[in-house]
């Protein structure tokens, strides 16, 4: 499972919002769940363990994004911690549908990583309200949108 630093999903969320935030983590994860330990500042979003396989989680390493595979474990939030208030870990996104595709993780992870073949992006989010991550078009590989 991807566990990536809030600072980068700030920057991919264009926003420092909570709740904005979880709207953009509804949205890239198409309802898979994701959850944030706020002690750690660090944002777990469930996939399926083959996802670690793939280049962008393989190829380079990047301290704001990792891939977390197998022989890990992980401690989730209960199943009722769906507010960030007065808990240490809360989801963002509850466990109500199946994990996200992992090319539209790659979205999230990409985002501001220069290791995970995105760009620091300076000033222009890479998501911003009112802009959704559109559909992969013929020719792109994954649908991540450049905002």
């Amino acid at each position: 499972m991807p566990r990536i630093s809030a600072g980068l999903v700030r920057v991919a969320a264009g926003t420092d919002n909570s709740e904005k935030i979880d709207a953009f983590l509804t949205e890239v994860s198409q309802g898979g769940p994701v959850f944030m330990d706020r002690y750690t500042g660090r944002y777990y979003v469930l996939v399926p363990a083959s996802t670690g396989q793939r280049r962008e989680w393989t190829s380079r390493r990047d301290p704001e994004a990792e891939f977390l595979g197998r022989g890990c474990f992980l401690g989730v939030p209960r199943t009722d911690a769906t507010m960030p208030e007065r808990v240490r870990s809360y989801w963002c996104v509850p466990m109500d549908v199946p994990a996200p595709s992992p090319s539209r993780m790659r979205c999230l992870s990409s985002a501001g990583s220069p290791g995970f073949g995105g760009r620091r992006r300076r000033g222009k989010p890479m998501y911003h309200e009112g802009a959704p991550i559109r559909a992969a078009e013929e020719g792109d590989r994954d649908g991540c949108s450049d905002g």
